[in-house]
């Protein structure tokens, strides 16, 4: 991305397509589903800059089942607390940091080789590295339906969206 170009709507489709492998209908009305209830900043004739929470908020609304639960399960999803581990407080900061890790924001010690995102929508859980989220103890044992997200995808989707530093955009 250079310095003075603007972060489009088919920018965000693509990449999202590209690198989580979804198909391109699904990722543009998950977009449009963040942008209408306003967890996502929209404005016309030019978009406002993208920024690393949008991204993580982009990211959570990604792994819903429907494009009709996608707000409501990135809400519930990035409300949950820290259970397990030593890491941000909710899973909404843990994939932000991640976010702002990846495009060279913040120093950080995440695995974007190997490491994974896992979110289990039947409980209410995620594993993130060695942090666990979740809000109560899971009545199942197990995650029926889960969506694995592997942090080399978060890392290509910021580096391909994001500028290299701050303030620049």
């Amino acid at each position: 991305m250079t310095i003075n170009q603007r972060v489009k709507v088919d920018d965000v489709v693509d990449a999202f397509t590209k690198h989580m492998k979804l198909p391109r209908k699904f990722v543009r009305q998950v977009v449009a589903a963040e942008k209408a209830h306003d967890r996502i900043a929209s404005a016309k004739p030019v978009s406002p800059p993208l920024t690393p929470r949008a991204l993580a908020r982009l990211i959570l609304a990604m792994t819903a089942p429907s494009v009709g639960r996608a707000v409501d399960t990135e809400k519930s999803i990035g409300a949950l607390p820290l259970a397990v581990g030593d890491g941000q407080p909710d899973v909404e900061t843990h994939l932000t940091d991640i976010v702002e890790e990846a495009c060279g924001w913040r120093y950080g010690d995440s695995d974007f080789r190997d490491g994974t995102f896992l979110v289990g929508h039947d409980n209410g859980t995620v594993v993130a590295g060695s942090d666990t989220y979740r809000s109560k103890m899971p009545e199942q044992l197990g995650m029926l339906k889960f969506t694995l997200v592997h942090n080399r995808a978060i890392a290509a989707i910021a580096r391909e969206l994001l500028p290299n530093e701050r303030g620049v955009a």
